[in-house]
Formats: C-alpha cells, structure tokens, sequence
C-alpha cells in the first residue's frame, strides 16, 4: 500500500490521503466505517498489510477503500442462494450471497455508499 498522508481533524475511519498513478484519492478504511454504521466488526482471515481499491471514476469521487484481504472476483454461479440485506441494514447493503461453504458475503452498492452523506462527511 502506497504511503497514505494523515488529515488532522478527521473521522477515525477517514485513514488520509495518498497520491495513486497523479491523481489525489481520499482513504477510507471500510471495515472502520462499517463499524461506525452498522456497529458490526468486520474480521479478515489473516492478518497482511491493507490493500487500497480506488472506486470507480464514473462515480465521481476522488476516493480509495482500504480492505484488509482481497478475495477476487465471483461469479453468479459461485453462490448457491442469496437474500435481501437484513432489515435496518444501511442503505448501500445490498443482496447477501451465500457461497457453497455456507460463507455469507454482503453486496455493498458503491454509488449509493459513495453518495452517501455519512461517508461524505469525513470531518470529525
């Protein structure tokens, strides 16, 4: 993970900002800032250094997400049922999927969690 420059007076969950190939990206720890919505800890299955994924330009916000573990990508056919998100879930929840190991992996709706004002008001 590239050297992410600390912003004073921010939101525990706002980590800073870091320089990606020119472009200046906001960092945010998403386990922290699912914390702080749902009052659900996110645990990853080891402990390495935290990947940064940056959201997709179209969505229109200079913005980073720090993941402890990176699992690939999964297709349709790579989950035997799925559901609604649970019932007062964040609005950017979307359907939870559960794998053939009965493992549940929660869609997260980019656009709406980057739209939305909580995760748009990093100052503490």
């Amino acid at each position: 993970m590239t050297h992410v420059q600390p912003v004073p007076y921010a939101v525990a969950w706002f980590r800073g900002v870091v320089n990606i190939r020119g472009g200046l990206f906001g960092v945010v720890d998403l386990s922290a800032f699912m914390a702080t919505e749902t009052g659900a800890t996110l645990s990853a299955p080891g402990t390495t250094e935290p990947s940064v994924v940056t959201l997709n330009a179209a969505l229109d916000v200079n913005c980073a997400l720090q993941v402890d573990v990176l699992s690939g990508l999964r297709g349709a056919d790579a989950f035997s049922q799925s559901h609604g998100p649970a019932e007062g879930a964040p609005a950017f929840f979307g359907n939870v999927f559960v794998d053939s190991a009965g493992e549940a992996w929660q869609e997260i709706n980019l656009r709406i969690l980057s739209q939305s004002p909580q995760f748009l008001s990093i100052s503490a």
